[in-house]
């Protein structure tokens, strides 16, 4: 099962490096460094990153800054288009179907709407 990793990046300012495992490679994205899972979030691509970044903690070699893993789990490819991914994560803080959409130069990450199923079992336990 593939894996993906969320790590808080303290340089050159603060934010989320967001890892999608792909290939033998990390897909990589920057997330606001206040982030919050569940929430839509502009998401901006950089370069692929080697694997070692799923498990690695710790100080980046050159003097940029350190990370510390703010989420990590397995990841499920539900749909690859070319602008529009559905992911299915299994992390702490990240977990259940999130929609990664390209939109121009950046991308939005957005967890995806309630089924209809969940949303009507949610409307007859209000009623009750």
């Amino acid at each position: 099962m593939p894996r993906f990793a969320v790590l808080h990046h303290d340089w050159p300012t603060p934010h989320l490096d967001f890892f999608l495992e792909w290939h033998g490679v990390l897909r990589a994205w920057r997330l606001p460094p206040d982030y919050v899972a569940g929430t839509a979030a502009v998401a901006r691509p950089n370069r692929d990153h080697r694997l070692h970044y799923l498990d690695y903690t710790g100080p980046i070699a050159g003097g940029r800054g350190t990370v510390t893993a703010w989420d990590r789990g397995g990841l499920a490819y539900l749909h690859i288009g070319d602008t529009a991914w559905t992911l299915d994560f299994a992390g702490e803080r990240m977990h259940g179907v999130y929609t990664l959409t390209r939109d121009g130069e950046a991308w939005r990450l957005r967890p995806a709407a309630a089924e209809p199923a969940t949303r009507a079992a949610e409307n007859a336990t209000s009623r009750c």
